[in-house]
């Protein structure tokens, strides 16, 4: 490369430094989107229609279907533990097999069950 060039070149470069702007920094903004109940329907950085809340980023990573939104604020559930259990219910359960509740069966002799369910806090 020539000396000419090479000036020319730091030229070019300090010419397109002095004009260069700055990148704009662009903070995001984390959404929560929900229903008319406060049920989350989609976390999002996206504008779309809809209510939404601005949430902080660990709740937004977090993406928990357990919140609810009420007055405009977050509220977190409790967590509940479910116990579910087979449990016998002559009349309307599932007809299985006297000897073996794996055998679905639709003749009698059967026993008929469902599933419980039990919520704690």
């Amino acid at each position: 490369m020539s000396n000419k060039n090479a000036i020319e070149t730091t030229k070019n470069f300090f010419a397109a430094w002095e004009n260069n702007t700055p990148p704009q920094i662009v903070v995001p903004r984390y959404k929560l989107y929900y229903d008319a109940d406060g049920h989350p329907l989609l976390y999002t950085m996206e504008e779309i229609e809809g209510n939404y809340i601005d949430i902080d980023r660990e709740t937004y990573v977090l993406a928990s279907n357990r919140v609810r939104v009420v007055d405009g604020r977050l509220r977190f559930l409790k967590s509940k533990t479910t116990v579910k259990k087979l449990v016998p219910n002559q009349p309307n359960g599932t007809a299985c097999d006297p000897r073996d509740v794996c055998m679905v069966v639709d003749q009698t002799p059967n026993v008929k069950w469902k599933i419980k369910i039990d919520e704690y806090d």
